[in-house]
């Protein structure tokens, strides 16, 4: 680490573990079928959904809470990139993807 970094410089990291964590665990989520569907169309009650799954709870959990430290994470790592000008020439299309990564986090 140069000097000078402090933990600002994590956040976009952070962002993205948090997206990762979020992917894995609404895989884990998505792939649960209610028993004695068998490849039918089924009514599901959403907060049924874990109970097949080891850990459906923890995970239901993380997928939960990862969402709202997400979006905190995205509104902190774009605030830190306009605070400290970093969106400045040469990095403006980097600001442009960001923007829309924003618009499609929320």
């Amino acid at each position: 680490m140069p000097k000078g970094t402090n933990w600002f410089y994590t956040l976009g990291s952070a962002t993205l573990f948090a997206f990762l964590s979020q992917a894995v665990t609404g895989v884990f989520l998505g792939d649960v079928l209610p028993s004695g569907s068998r490849g039918r169309c089924v009514r599901v009650d959403p907060s049924r959904d874990h109970t097949r799954l080891f850990l459906g709870q923890f995970v239901r959990g993380m997928h939960k809470w990862g969402s709202s430290v997400m979006v905190i994470l995205v509104f902190l790592h774009m605030g830190r990139v306009f605070f400290f000008g970093a969106y400045k020439y040469p990095r403006e299309l980097n600001w442009v993807i960001g923007v829309t990564l924003l618009i499609l986090t929320m």
